[in-house]
């Protein structure tokens, strides 16, 4: 992410800039990251409306961005704390993006195990923040519960003044810890929980005491549920952008919603985490430890 365009008024998207650059019209191999221009605005993206089914260009500066996103935190500093950070392993993530795509014609791809799990971060974190300017997540819907319960837990434990408050102190709690710091304070609080933990997942009880034990527990529960893979685009086709295509979860399984959440992150490939149960092996996941 380019710090002077995230952290601007106003200058914020819902598809990491990374990616929006691999659409830039006039790129001709999505496989090299495509130069920057002096100038943002005069940069044109692959808009692609899925309300009309219309393909478009538009702007970066106009393209997915996200409208007022802090409008109702006033606290700028801790704003540009979370902003800086999440620029920080944005840029990290781009250069594991780039490498992927440079060794795809040889078909074999290796992470180190902190490129992964900053990887494994960033998926997770990345829409979260998109989810501050969408005030349905605080309307009243059954769906919605287990979040909305979590939030207000976390307004009440965490003295924020406000819900937008909280999803920033849950934006900074990530942003401070690492990977194996979050997987393993997830850990301790199934431990210490037990079974009674999921009763906050689904019914959004509120069997957890510590903000910051919730928050270690639900990210160690999805690193631990899902695995990461690479999905390649058939020949003469491409993945399509929109606003939600960078975390879009698709399929039901055993009645669970989010099969695979998919994130899109060229016209040629896209890093799915899909279900561990969904395996043939069907290997059970415990305590955050993932064969």
């Amino acid at each position: 992410m380019d710090n002077d365009e995230s952290r601007s008024k106003d200058q914020y998207y819902c598809i990491p800039t990374f990616i929006l650059r691999r659409y830039q019209v006039g790129s001709d191999d999505e496989s090299k990251p495509f130069p920057r221009a002096t100038s943002s605005i005069a940069e044109h993206v692959h808009y692609f409306d899925a309300s009309n089914g219309v393909l478009d260009k538009r702007p970066i500066s106009q393209a997915y961005r996200i409208q007022d996103l802090y409008k109702a935190c006033q606290d700028a500093e801790a704003i540009n704390s979370v902003e800086l950070k999440l620029s920080e392993l944005e840029s990290r993530v781009a250069l594991i993006v780039d490498e992927l795509h440079a060794v795809l014609p040889g078909r074999v791809f290796t992470l180190k195990r902190g490129a992964l799990d900053d990887l494994r971060k960033f998926l997770f974190v990345f829409p979260l923040r998109h989810s501050l300017a969408n005030d349905s997540i605080f309307a009243a819907r059954p769906g919605l519960m287990p979040l909305q319960s979590w939030i207000n837990h976390c307004v009440q434990k965490c003295g924020c003044k406000s819900h937008s408050k909280a999803l920033l102190h849950l934006l900074q709690y990530h942003l401070d810890n690492s990977h194996t710091h979050l997987m393993a304070e997830g850990t301790k609080t199934f431990v210490k929980l037990g079974f009674d933990v999921y009763d906050w997942l689904k019914y959004g009880n509120n069997v957890v005491d510590d903000a910051n034990d919730m928050h270690a527990f639900a990210y160690m529960f999805d690193a631990s549920m899902y695995l990461p893979c690479i999905w390649e685009a058939a020949e003469g086709q491409e993945f399509v952008l929109t606003d939600r295509s960078f975390g879009l979860w698709e399929g039901v399984f055993n009645s669970s919603h989010c099969t695979h959440r998919v994130y899109v992150i060229s016209p040629r490939l896209a890093v799915p985490l899909g279900q561990y149960q969904t395996r043939s092996s069907h290997i059970s996941v415990w305590c955050g430890y993932a064969p």
